[in-house]
């Protein structure tokens, strides 16, 4: 597939790195010289320097020929309108980064995906929102996505020395609370590889692990995993922007109660109008009015998201010694994504990596209803990627252990109208179910292949 991307920041270079090292052909556009520089010594794309709108640039990038357009330059404005140009040169699918709150208006939606016909708008707060939220739905998790329409989930924990299972194999596990839904582990990390959990696997301390479990019991299972985890009564918000406000309306629908700090006031007003139960400070948590003021022994989550990355970080240390029981950081920087999860923090949330992950979909060969990109900080990274198995896959009315998945796959879940199905060797895969597969990176064209519609 022939693939045109507008913008080589955060977004767009992991879009396009992503995207060549499955074989698509790609053209990065981004008028830095800089970022082109890296770009070409870095991958293998074609890298053009220029603006997105510049007839010059579109002619050397060939816009009318590509196949998809992904537009995720930092300007709402400039990525709607090459959007828009690229529907009328017939490109075939479209997709456009905004992050404005007038985009979120019904109205604004109507005309970017009626009128302008615009596949996919992405918005990296959204995106980061519903994963935060996640997180603190399912206690003690590390990393959760939504799967199935919301069905399922995929959850990662933390193995610790409590854990309830711990030092044993999964197929030992025994009478639990959750024995006729015991969740199904999808993939481990141990010593910074991943690997596809077996019956045999025996989970250690500091291993951490993926489950696909049922909405229904993904809290409960959280708390009984992670002991010491429990859910959120009473959150800190540290800045009152974008993904702060947004995160605080979340949580006040949910009946939590909301502390936001920031140090600007014209931001403070701006939170105070846009929310109605938060409690709303100014200041920072380092200074001494303000931390006296706050009952950080009580509060079960610092959500750290200012625009500034070091205060972040502080903040999220400070909590820990005055006893907050988790934290979040927010960071545009995907090279810090894994220093902080080997420091103190519980949570690292990359809003555009997130972002990139929703576009990932749009992409994949086949019919796939959800990817999930997990281990992204750990060398193999993996994704589960849930299909509608058609009448016309090679799967198709074939038994597991006929099917053939290549190495470093395995199918974790089949979803049979509203009944979950957990396959073994002689279980059909049938036309119409959803099918939940574990693949690694090497994995992911052999896979598609195998549920794509021939």
């Amino acid at each position: 597939m022939r693939i045109v991307i507008t913008g080589a920041g955060t977004m767009g270079t992991y879009l396009a790195a992503e995207l060549s090292s499955e074989g698509h052909n790609i053209y990065l556009i981004d008028k830095n010289p800089d970022r082109i520089a890296e770009a070409i010594e870095r991958m293998d794309v074609m890298a053009v320097e220029g603006e997105a709108l510049d007839s010059h640039t579109i002619t050397e990038a060939n816009l009318a020929g590509a196949d998809m357009l992904l537009a995720v330059t930092d300007s709402d404005e400039q990525n709607i309108v090459i959007a828009g140009l690229a529907r009328e040169y017939g490109v075939g699918l479209v997709a456009a980064r905004v992050r404005g709150e007038f985009y979120n208006l019904d109205e604004a939606k109507s005309l970017l995906q009626n009128r302008l016909r615009i596949d996919e708008v992405i918005n990296p707060d959204d995106a980061a929102v519903r994963h935060m939220y996640s997180l603190l739905a399912i206690p003690g998790s590390l990393e959760v996505y939504s799967l199935a329409g919301g069905k399922a989930f995929l959850a990662t924990f933390p193995v610790h020395g409590n854990c309830p299972i711990v030092d044993n194999t999964l197929s030992e596990v025994k009478g639990t609370p959750f024995d006729d839904s015991f969740p199904l582990a999808a993939a481990l990390y141990r010593n910074g590889e991943i690997e596809v959990p077996r019956g045999h696997t025996k989970l250690i301390k500091n291993d951490e692990v993926s489950f696909i479990m049922l909405r229904s019991h993904a809290a409960a299972f959280g708390e009984w995993f992670v002991p010491d985890a429990r859910a959120a009564h009473k959150v800190l918000i540290l800045g009152a922007q974008s993904i702060g406000i947004k995160m605080a309306r979340k949580l006040e629908q949910s009946g939590i109660e909301v502390t936001m700090v920031d140090p600007v006031q014209k931001r403070c007003l701006a939170a105070s109008e846009a929310l109605e139960k938060t409690r709303i400070l100014r200041g920072k948590i380092s200074e001494k009015e303000i931390a006296s003021d706050l009952d950080t022994a009580a509060t079960d989550y610092v959500i750290a998201a200012t625009e500034d990355e070091e205060e972040n970080l502080i903040s999220a240390f400070l909590a820990k010694e005055w006893g907050v029981k988790r934290t979040m950081v927010v960071t545009q920087r995907p090279e810090y994504v894994p220093v902080l999860k080997r420091l103190r923090v519980d949570s690292v949330v990359n809003p555009r990596i997130l972002a990139a992950g929703e576009v990932l979909r749009f992409i994949r060969k086949g019919i796939v209803l959800a990817v999930a990109k997990i281990g992204e900080d750990r060398p193999g990274n993996a994704e589960i990627l849930e299909f509608m198995v058609s009448q016309s896959s090679p799967v198709a009315g074939k038994a597991l252990k006929d099917a053939k998945l290549p190495q470093g796959t395995l199918l974790e879940l089949l979803i049979e109208g509203e009944t979950p199905v957990v396959p073994h060797g002689d279980t059909e895969i049938k036309p119409g179910m959803r099918a939940l597969v574990f693949a690694v990176q090497k994995s992911l064209r052999s896979i598609q292949k195998m549920f794509a519609p021939e």
